[in-house]
């Protein structure tokens, strides 16, 4: 018998856990600031119950980001026990999560590169 999942019910989203995996099921006409991208984390950090953990994000209904979002999403400290994450989208979202998902890795390895750079002319 499989056990029910724990949920949490936010104005703009359902989050749930089903091990390893923290679900993110957005809600019509939401923006995300950085607020909201912090209590996502803390939300799956306590879902996961602090254990390292994947998102699946389901955000097919119209859902925007500021770029104060965007910049805490894509900084690595904000989210340590984040490992991975899946989205779910509509066709016309399609191309702009696949460029927002590009542009987080970019700065990411921009960053791993700056920072090994750094280390080998020390």
């Amino acid at each position: 018998m499989r056990k029910i999942p724990d949920i949490i019910d936010l104005e703009y989203v359902t989050i749930y856990y089903e091990a390893p995996v923290v679900y993110f099921i957005f809600k019509e006409e939401v923006e995300l600031g950085f607020p909201e991208i912090r209590e996502l984390t803390s939300c799956a950090e306590k879902l996961s119950g602090n254990k390292p953990y994947l998102v699946f994000s389901d955000v097919r209904l119209n859902v925007g980001v500021t770029s104060e979002g965007r910049r805490v999403a894509a900084d690595v400290k904000e989210a340590p026990l984040h490992r991975g994450t899946a989205v779910l989208v509509n066709n016309n979202m399609f191309k702009i999560a696949v460029n927002l998902s590009f542009s987080i890795s970019f700065l990411l390895i921009e960053k791993c590169r700056i920072k090994d750079n750094f280390k080998n002319a020390i």
